[in-house]
């Protein structure tokens, strides 16, 4: 199974059936008719109406043999991963902007709430992954997942400069007063 598409993909089952007995000198199988197949619904796939048959032959030492083909499309279901991934990775996303209202001089709480989200998402993505199958490439939920991740941790990056930049104006307006201070005493 290819999983880059993961949870999108979609996936084709092929089944041959052949005699490795008999040669087509002894049995020669053909389809009788088409094969139809009603649409099912399993616990994670959705298998399509749609399928392909084929007959060929091929030769080996033994003679020819002939084998037939079915080829099944089946499509994951979607409703588990938009309800346990896609719907709370949202809520988290739009959450990370509650700190973009509060006042810069709760850079405390405003820490707190972004790291708590960073950590949930870390969590989600470790979650997700530890129910899937071990591949060497990125699939497109683990995509989906790194860009929630980014972007609220640049909601936690926007904290510190904002908080920076407050920082550095309320040293320039006390050092100012200091100045007409000074100046008003002396």
């Amino acid at each position: 199974m290819d999983l880059r598409n993961f949870p999108f993909d979609t996936h084709k089952c092929k089944l041959l059936l052949t005699s490795y007995g008999h040669n087509d000198t002894f049995m020669r199988y053909t389809w009788k008719r088409d094969v139809t197949f009603k649409e099912t619904s399993l616990q994670q796939f959705k298998v399509r109406e749609k399928v392909k048959t084929s007959t060929s032959v091929t030769t080996y030492i033994a003679g020819n043999f002939t084998i037939m083909e079915v080829e099944l499309s089946v499509v994951r279901e979607q409703g588990f991963y938009l309800l346990q991934v896609f719907v709370p990775t949202i809520i988290l996303s739009v959450m990370s902007w509650v700190l973009f209202y509060m006042s810069p001089d709760q850079v405390g709480d405003r820490l707190a709430i972004g790291v708590t989200l960073i950590l949930t998402m870390i969590f989600l993505l470790g979650y997700v992954n530890s129910s899937l199958p071990k591949v060497s490439y990125v699939k497109a939920i683990d995509w989906y997942l790194i860009m929630s991740l980014i972007m609220i941790s640049l909601t936690l990056v926007e904290t510190v400069m904002v908080y920076w930049y407050h920082w550095q104006a309320t040293v320039k307006k006390k050092k100012g007063q200091e100045e007409v201070d000074n100046s008003v005493a002396g």
